[in-house]
């Protein structure tokens, strides 16, 4: 009975032993590298998007804005022509003219035809036509053009109820009308927009095969690791028996296999210690065995010898008595 309570604590100790050995999630090396990698990934790509976002930003709008003033010129000399037929101020013909004139694949990009006097000749907003031009930069435009002076083509930024705009303007050579063409910023960078999510979203696929391809090859480059520790855990319970799988171990070429060459050499020392130990031990039996021996040899001799001495002592009384007897009849 009393063994069987032991075993059972013995059971639970180990039970115990083990549960305090096992390493928590947070703590486990398999967490924290896969972490690390995560983060690794999350920088690498936030930092290329940083960098390339800004200077694509610029670029795009650079190159938009050329774009839009090389349209403006062009486009610009539509109104010398109509000029000259004096038709530049007539609503229908600056609408045949210029209605589909624009950046293409930008819907907010528009033109528009305003006179010396600020009014607006041609909007694709009729309701606008025949109105003030409402854009501060042309409004300068239009005043440099009432004092007959032509001001060169090109790119201005202005907000536009809280939306901000790109506008390019030809003025003709009289300084009679003033060919405006505008875009939203938010359009022009609408492609870009469309590249960055995508670019996020391929970031955020990326994180995820990477955080799967690293769990499994941190998984695998630990595996030998947890086999090694119960290897010397083994070896803790005074257990050397051979583990299964342990040659394989000693035959790797990276640190695990050092690792496991090291617990190899700990082993055979430790085996050859104890077999040393027991090897000692049994000669101290046979030599306790043998003192035993002698010292139950010794012990009868002792006997022996008071016996002896018993029996001559007895003796020697008895023959002193019959001396005296003798004496006393003589």
């Amino acid at each position: 009975m009393g063994r069987k309570k032991s075993t059972k604590k013995s059971t639970k100790k180990e039970k115990k032993e083990r549960r305090q050995d096992k390493v928590g999630l947070i703590h486990s090396l398999k967490f924290r590298m896969t972490v690390l990698m995560i983060c690794a990934v999350i920088v690498t790509c936030s930092v290329i998007l940083a960098l390339i976002i800004p200077a694509a930003q610029r670029t795009l709008l650079d190159q938009t804005m050329n774009y839009l003033q090389d349209v403006t010129v062009s486009d610009g000399s539509k109104l010398d022509v109509l000029r000259m037929q004096t038709q530049n101020k007539n609503a229908d013909f600056l609408r045949s003219a210029f209605k589909d004139v624009g950046i293409e694949g930008v819907a907010s990009s528009y033109a528009y035809v305003v006179d010396s006097t600020g009014t607006m000749k041609y909007h694709p907003t009729e309701e606008k036509i025949g109105k003030p031009v409402e854009n501060a930069a042309i409004k300068g435009v239009v005043q440099q053009m009432a004092q007959k002076q032509r001001p060169e083509s090109k790119v201005v930024t202005y907000d536009f109820n809280g939306v901000k705009k790109y506008a390019s303007y030809y003025v003709d050579e009289t300084c009679d009308t003033v060919l405006v063409i505008s875009a939203d910023e938010s359009d022009i960078l609408a492609p870009l927009h469309r590249v960055v999510y995508i670019s996020i979203g391929a970031a955020v696929i990326v994180v995820i095969f990477m955080t799967i391809l690293s769990l499994i090859m941190i998984s695998t480059n630990l595996r030998p690791i947890g086999r090694i520790s119960d290897i010397v855990s083994k070896m803790a319970g005074m257990d050397f028996t051979p583990t299964p799988g342990a040659e394989k171990l000693v035959k790797r070429k990276d640190e695990t296999g050092v690792m496991s060459r090291s617990v190899a050499n700990l082993r055979k020392e430790l085996v050859t210690m104890v077999e040393e130990i027991q090897s000692k031990s049994n000669d101290l039996f046979s030599a306790s065995e043998r003192l035993d021996r002698d010292a139950s040899d010794t012990a009868k001799t002792v006997e022996q010898v008071g016996n002896a001495v018993g029996d001559i002592a007895s003796g020697a009384t008895n023959q002193a008595q019959e001396t005296q007897n003798a004496t006393e009849h003589v």
